[in-house]
């Protein structure tokens, strides 16, 4: 009895610490929405707003996949950057405007906390990266993706590729390539279709929309990161998978979800920031 009051004390506070952040930037915006002129910024040219996105999420909650990409923000914030947080519906342009150095942050393209489809997160993530650019007054922004995130990326640039610079895609299935517990994906897709309507199922290498997605968009930098911790890949996705025709690409010792986390995989961070730098 006592076992069950606990993991039910700590599901609670897990709950609680995952909506804390929303929450905050929820009540800060609407602060600010009250006390500041709401207009867009001026960025400063050749300054680009760095925006993060997650990855799959087996249950849909929009704080957990707000939450992934976090340490890696936080990093590019010791580097300089200048931590946003979170990006929510309340954010104003006032919190998103800079001036002397770049901002990096994040957002998910989840909407409701249900099953959806990989080009119903692509609108979302549209709207997503047309507030930044709007409220900030920068051109374009860059995108940091992890895993499935690289995809929804791709099925927004289908829809406007004048937006953006340069994607970094963390693991990213770009050609399927899914293995081990990933491979559930492929049998659930007959003759190009999903038999179950899921997102994950859209990332089989038999899934005629992964297929007839085009690899790449004119005017737009790619750089493509994989790991490799078998002589395979990074434990999900294989390392043959991730690269782009025309991408800047490496492979680096790191598993699948390590490749999102400075502090687990340094390398790919490095990439990162590297080239976010140029």
């Amino acid at each position: 009895m006592k076992r069950r009051y606990w993991i039910v004390v700590l599901v609670l506070l897990l709950v609680a610490a995952l909506n804390f952040e929303y929450t905050v930037d929820v009540i800060k915006s609407n602060i600010i929405q009250s006390a500041v002129e709401d207009s867009p910024g001026i960025a400063p040219e050749g300054m680009y707003p760095v925006l993060m996105i997650h990855g799959f999420n087996p249950v849909y909650s929009q704080r957990i996949s707000e939450y992934s990409m976090k340490e890696m923000q936080q990093q590019l914030a010791q580097e300089g950057y200048i931590d946003k947080g979170l990006l929510t519906s309340q954010t104003t342009c006032a919190q998103l405007r800079y001036m002397t150095k770049p901002i990096v942050v994040r957002a998910t393209y989840l909407s409701k906390l249900e099953i959806g489809e990989i080009e119903e997160y692509a609108h979302n993530l549209q709207k997503i990266i047309e507030k930044i650019t709007r409220c900030t007054g920068a051109p374009k922004v860059d995108i940091v993706t992890h895993s499935m995130g690289g995809i929804v990326a791709r099925s927004y640039l289908e829809l406007d590729s004048t937006k953006v610079r340069k994607v970094f895609m963390l693991g990213t299935p770009n050609h399927g390539g899914l293995y081990g517990v990933g491979k559930v994906a492929d049998k659930l897709v007959d003759e190009g279709q999903s038999k179950v309507h899921a997102d994950f199922v859209q990332l089989s290498r038999n899934h005629s929309f992964l297929q007839q997605l085009p690899e790449n968009k004119k005017g737009i930098t790619y750089y493509t990161i994989a790991g490799d911790i078998d002589g395979k890949g990074d434990g999900l996705v294989t390392k043959e998978s991730v690269a782009l025709e025309g991408s800047d690409h490496i492979v680096v010792e790191c598993n699948h979800i390590s490749l999102k986390r400075p502090s687990r995989c340094p390398e790919a961070f490095s990439v990162v920031m590297a080239n976010l730098a140029e």
